[in-house]
């Protein structure tokens, strides 16, 4: 099966959209006459869950913490990909070539890692040895065909995370959430599939896709896409009570 023609995108809120942001889009859809544009935002994924996995996995990602929108973006990126396949990009996200003319008819799956000094959200190129990770696979952008038992893997160790999340193994913040739900967690789950050799791995060049709209603009544009989890101290999903009297009583220590 090939990769539908889909553009997944998420927002808070679909009726405010930063002027960047709905230029973006429009950009996208002319660039992409062929390809059919899904924006989501806090609603719709509430909706788009509900309808096709059911209220298990609601619950699941009803337990992210408020404070960490990224979370729960990541969530939802896995399981509307795995569930409609297409391409997913972070609404910051663009591309500069019509995703036709770089993605094939045999493509299944498509990855890609950071370049070398690159910093990706400030860290250093995805690198993370301390975590099993020693050059994460991009997940700003998601592309696959429905079902792929890859993504199968990364949706069923992140909702493993989520619903026996412990602060005090994973952590909260910034390194919370990649190990919970983002790039860390994506690229263990990726790692342990990778010898069935049903993927392509490109530079994301090749691809045409760029990381960032905002990123020659200032802080004052960015800072509306930004999330404030890096500053989180709370956990990043909701502990079982077990969990939550170990975790008051090691920080009480």
């Amino acid at each position: 099966m090939p990769i539908p023609k889909i553009i997944h995108q998420t927002i808070r809120d679909k009726h405010d959209l930063h002027p960047l942001v709905a230029q973006n889009i429009a950009r996208l859809k002319a660039l992409n006459p062929d390809w059919e544009h899904r924006l989501y935002d806090d609603r719709d994924i509430r909706d788009f869950i509900s309808r096709s996995y059911g209220p298990a996995y609601l619950k699941t990602f009803d337990r992210i913490h408020p404070a960490y929108g990224a979370a729960r973006a990541d969530f939802f990126r896995y399981l509307v990909v795995l569930h409609a396949g297409g391409v997913y990009l972070d609404i910051k996200s663009t591309a500069d070539k019509p995703l036709s003319s770089v993605i094939g008819a045999a493509n299944s799956l498509i990855l890609s890692h950071w370049h070398e000094g690159e910093s990706g959200e400030g860290r250093r190129a995805g690198q993370w040895p301390d975590f099993g990770v020693p050059n994460e696979f991009q997940q700003w952008h998601v592309i696959a065909r429905p079902e792929h038992p890859y993504l199968a893997e990364v949706v069923a160790r992140v909702k493993a995370n989520i619903d026996h999340y412990d602060p005090r193994k994973l952590g909260v913040g910034t390194v919370g959430t990649l190990r919970t739900t983002g790039p860390i967690a994506y690229s263990l789950a990726i790692a342990a599939m990778l010898h069935l050799g049903d993927h392509r791995l490109v530079d994301v060049g090749e691809l045409g896709l760029r990381y960032s709209i905002f990123e020659a603009f200032g802080s004052e544009h960015r800072d509306y896409i930004g999330s404030s989890y890096a500053q989180a101290r709370a956990p990043v999903a909701q502990l079982s009570a077990v969990t939550s009297a170990l975790y008051l009583l090691h920080r009480g220590h």
